[in-house]
């Protein structure tokens, strides 16, 4: 503020949230560059088409990935599922972000 007159601030200031959610995993989905949406199964499923994780191959799968993105940050996931008989399939999934050291000015 400067003498009673108000400084516009950016009007798209928080418009845009998780957007760290929409980095892909999975190698065989990724590089394909998702086009596999309807016919993902398994434990990859559960980012792609959650609808997919009921067709697990087994009683339980589980997944860990680690890449490298742009600008050397680092992404870690992980994730796990596992069928229980008639309750249905559950899913647990854990995406983690290392941007490394960010300096502050003194």
């Amino acid at each position: 503020m400067l003498f009673g007159t108000v400084v516009a601030q950016n009007p798209r200031t928080g418009t845009s949230a998780a957007s760290e959610l929409l980095i892909p995993v999975g190698a065989r989905d990724f590089a394909m560059a998702g086009s596999t949406y309807a016919s993902v199964s398994g434990v990859e499923a559960i980012y792609w088409n959650p609808a997919g994780l009921s067709r697990l191959s087994g009683s339980a799968e589980g997944m860990f990935s680690s890449m490298t993105w742009l600008a050397d940050i680092k992404v870690t996931y992980g994730v796990a599922a596992a069928t229980f008989g008639s309750f249905g399939t559950v899913g647990l999934s854990v995406k983690s972000l290392d941007f490394g050291d960010i300096p502050l000015p003194l």
